[in-house]
């Protein structure tokens, strides 16, 4: 017990000695979360961290209350005040070499306010708020304090969320601002009486397995896999994209052996010499759903280009936009790639020995499994390119519906693109996980 007792004393008395010795800290970056007009959480311990030189002493006041860390060598510090009640304007002082001073702090209630377009929602614009002009006139709330969070992905937990910080509720802050949470936050401090702060950290029409942490998801059999191949890897965000545009083609030479196997090709219109004249036109970039083509399945685009001579020979890039869902391409009846993923957008190499001068024929076999089709993207996406200029591939195409007995339950779902919102943790880590030392 006494040699316990020692221990515990010696340990104390190093640790004490460390911060009585050391340096004021250097460096010092709090996260976007502490700014000017906050509001922190009343009668709970309040936790105060950011980033410093290693080895410093932080010290921490509001208050008068005073608390003290030191950096950690991984640059990290933390440290929690004791509970308040609500109350404010106070001055939340961070010292070390330098001085950071946030002012019109306040005590009171705050709320993470977080969903989907339900929650995104503003009060302005796209909401269609019942008298929302009135409303925002009316919103002049000073101790309710509102923080935006940007939109953010990210593939592994950050340190910071994206924010401009805190502002006082007001008709110049409130409009863009969720309307879901404004009103509760109103009724809070009508009922209440006390400083109200709304973290705001949505994104419309997001699953929820993308604002799920990579620890929960791991244990369902469905994500398992995913979430154990993005903990292995540290990806940078071109390293991570090409891993799933490779999985991307992959999925497209699936749907092409399927279609291949039900005769998808037998009737030759990959071909540059088919003749498509009697086939209607689409004028492209579009989904076709909007030209009253109603199809889930394959439908068939051509295009011949006229060449100049100068170009025969001349390696060039097709662009093609984003697709939906599949797409098979040919030039010259050759394929030269082909992808399954419904937003990313389609650059395929054509060897200078496919192109020749006069007509040239693309031909693009796309692939809907459901909801809209078609070549969707903006009119400048969709173009023949050298490394010098370009011919505009925008306008009417030759199209034709095809007719195959394709299963389309057959086909393995689509692969996620970490480059949408949709894909598994990239909204916890980017704009949950940060905040969760929050008070």
């Amino acid at each position: 017990m006494k040699t316990s007792v020692l221990v515990l004393l010696s340990l104390l008395i190093a640790f004490t000695a460390c911060s009585f010795f050391a340096e004021p800290a250097s460096d010092i970056e709090p996260p976007s979360l502490f700014s000017d007009n906050m509001v922190l959480q009343r009668n709970l311990p309040v936790p105060v961290w950011g980033t410093a030189s290693p080895g410093g002493v932080v010290v921490v006041k509001i208050n008068g209350h005073e608390k003290k860390a030191v950096v950690q060598k991984n640059g990290q510090w933390k440290t929690t005040l004791k509970e308040m009640d609500a109350g404010g304007p106070y001055e939340l002082v961070i010292i070390g070499k330098d001085t950071t001073v946030f002012k019109n702090v306040m005590l009171g209630e705050v709320w993470l306010c977080s969903g989907q377009s339900n929650m995104e929602m503003p009060l302005a614009g796209w909401g269609k708020v019942n008298n929302y002009e009135q409303e925002i006139a009316a919103a002049d709330y000073p101790n309710i304090r509102l923080l935006q969070v940007e939109h953010t992905l990210a593939t592994t937990p950050s340190s910071d969320v994206r924010s401009a910080g805190w502002n006082e509720c007001s008709p110049a802050t409130v409009a863009d601002f969720s309307s879901t949470a404004y009103f509760f936050g109103r009724h809070l401090y009508k009922n209440l009486d006390i400083p109200i702060g709304l973290i705001h950290s949505s994104w419309g029409g997001t699953v929820v397995e993308a604002w799920t942490s990579a620890a929960a998801l791991k244990q369902h059999p469905d994500f398992a896999e995913i979430v154990q191949e993005m903990q292995n890897n540290e990806f940078d965000e071109q390293e991570f994209m090409a891993l799933y545009l490779d999985k991307a083609v992959k999925w497209a030479q699936e749907a092409e052996r399927q279609i291949a196997a039900v005769g998808g090709y037998e009737h030759d219109w990959q071909k540059a010499e088919f003749n498509d004249s009697a086939w209607p036109t689409m004028k492209l970039p579009t989904l076709w759903e909007a030209t009253g083509l109603d199809v889930d399945g394959v439908v068939w685009f051509r295009k011949t280009v006229d060449l100049p001579a100068d170009r025969a020979g001349r390696d060039l890039t097709l662009s093609l936009g984003p697709i939906n869902d599949c797409d098979i391409t040919w030039f010259n009846g050759v394929k030269v790639g082909a992808t399954g993923h419904p937003v990313v957008p389609r650059f395929y190499d054509i060897t200078g020995s496919l192109v020749k001068a006069g007509k040239n024929v693309i031909a693009v076999q796309v692939l809907d499994i459901g909801n809209k089709g078609g070549l969707y993207g903006q009119a400048e996406q969709l173009n023949l390119a050298t490394a010098t200029d370009s011919i505009s591939l925008a306008g009417l195409w030759r199209y034709q519906p095809d007719p195959l007995p394709l299963d389309l339950s057959k086909l393995p779902p689509l692969p996620d693109i970490p480059n949408n919102a949709n894909y598994p943790t990239v909204l916890f880590n980017g704009m949950i996980s940060p905040l969760i030392p929050y008070g």
